[in-house]
């Protein structure tokens, strides 16, 4: 507990003062973020897998399904376009959210009521998830440009940690809660209903969420009046440093995407793992983050931003070699382990990753670098999920036994994920002078950190 009052007590400008237009500012965002959480919790992850299941959607039709977001985001190309003579962009963004989370919540929990055809069903979930996420494309992309502002670099470590810290603490503790019911009721009627109940509630949190993100105050943006749609690509291109981080940002949003749609499918369907204990080995993460918070921010202070990123992407394919081996029988020790060392490398790592967006982002025209992002995150995410649903399809029921365990197309796809997070990091290494800022580039002295201050003993 002294850890988290020192990271809110840091010396420097303040988190989050209401007297303050920044730290009023960032106070709504990261309200924005916690309800955020909730929704997710809510509405999508193991509960929306469980949703999915309720109505009989195969592991193919939910992959399907799962990587849509991922081509709607190509819309992100037009956020530059429609926002650049827009100097006041409160209420098209909030109307945009808005309908985001009708089309996404809303109205995918209402298809199941009016469709009872499965293949038609599938159909309409396709629609309204390309309809929510393509206004979520258009409308992200602006929303950053307007709050990028509030979280300079003398602050960004500090406000990603607590947003970390805070947005874990209510997604694990609302998972853990809804886990408890879901399990107690898995098998008899009332689960759909539940799970259904369970989206209802998470769009009035979303509502609450869409205000607090219109809260932050407005500031004129700078931005060409008049874009082109090439720009979001001639522009970043012409950005070495912006440019390679993007590829470090599709190799590995690549890697993460193959199993991003299909592992939660495994370990309910397949493994029989319980919703409470996946809920209950994520809430763990919130202790890992109450201990190793100040821990990996000093990590995060001395070394470079890549230097912690490349060290926790390598230690966390690792982690993956065991995954791969998790079953119904052993889970709960294996599983176990395996997550308990992800939450100590994920404490400092997720800041790093989070980092990949502002690391390099220049002054101006930021609506174009943060599309160029966002269109690079969700096409590297698209492809994995595509090749991870693709080779599920074509394993299908086939196995490789290693170790006299049989590992069938998911577990295979952890061990590719292992092999493929070593490459990305292996390819930070040799080009991380070229892809640190110039604030980091001191600290990459031999060693990979800032030379610690001797300490002298007081002469009696």
């Amino acid at each position: 507990m002294k850890k988290l009052k020192l990271l809110f007590a840091h010396r420097g400008p303040a988190l989050f003062n209401l007297k303050d237009t920044a730290g009023s500012a960032r106070a709504a965002m990261i309200s924005a973020s916690i309800l955020t959480a909730f929704i997710n919790t809510l509405s999508a992850g193991v509960f929306y897998t469980g949703f999915l299941l309720a109505y009989d959607i195969n592991i193919v039709n939910a992959g399907i399904i799962a990587f849509i977001p991922n081509i709607s985001a190509v819309f992100c190309i037009f956020s530059a376009k429609i926002f650049a003579r827009i100097p006041r962009r409160r209420i098209p963004l909030s109307v945009m959210r808005l309908f985001y989370y009708i089309f996404s919540i809303l109205g995918i929990t209402l298809v199941p009521v009016f469709i009872t055809d499965n293949a038609t069903r599938v159909t309409a979930f396709i629609i309204l998830t390309f309809l929510s996420h393509m206004l979520n494309a258009i409308s992200s992309p602006a929303y950053t440009a307007w709050h990028v502002r509030y979280i300079p670099d003398e602050v960004r470590a500090r406000y990603l940690s607590v947003n970390q810290i805070l947005v874990n603490i209510a997604a694990c503790g609302s998972a853990l809660l809804c886990s408890l019911v879901a399990d107690a009721l898995s098998g008899s009627p009332a689960e759909k209903t539940v799970i259904l109940v369970l989206r209802y509630v998470a769009f009035v949190l979303a509502i609450f969420e869409t205000i607090c993100l219109s809260l932050p105050k407005e500031y004129p943006y700078e931005e060409p009046p008049k874009q082109k749609l090439s720009n979001i690509f001639t522009v970043c291109l012409r950005n070495r440093k912006f440019a390679i981080t993007m590829l470090v940002v599709l190799f590995y949003n690549f890697t993460i995407g193959l199993t991003a749609s299909n592992l939660n499918y495994y370990l309910l369907n397949t493994a029989k793992v319980s919703y409470t204990y996946i809920s209950v080995v994520n809430i763990c993460y919130l202790a890992f983050l109450g201990i190793f918070t100040g821990y990996w921010r000093k990590k995060l202070s001395r070394y470079a931003w890549f230097t912690v990123f490349w060290v926790g992407t390598l230690l966390i394919s690792f982690t993956y070699l065991p995954y791969a081996f998790v079953t119904g029988a052993n889970y709960l020790w294996l599983m176990t382990l395996v997550r308990f060392v992800q939450h100590f490398i994920g404490v400092g790592h997720n800041i790093s990753v989070a980092n990949l967006a502002y690391v390099n982002l220049p002054e101006s025209d930021r609506t174009n670098y943060i599309s160029c992002y966002t269109i690079v995150i969700n096409a590297a995410s698209l492809l994995g999920q595509l090749a991870g649903t693709g080779y599920v399809a074509a394993v299908g029921e086939g196995s490789v036994t290693v170790l006299g365990i049989a590992l069938g197309s998911v577990q295979q796809l952890l061990l590719i994920t292992a092999l493929l997070l070593c490459l990305t990091s292996l390819f930070v290494v040799k080009n991380i002078r070229l892809l640190s800022p110039e604030s980091d580039q001191f600290k990459l002295v031999p060693g990979g950190a800032i030379p610690r201050t001797p300490r002298f003993r007081k002469v009696r």
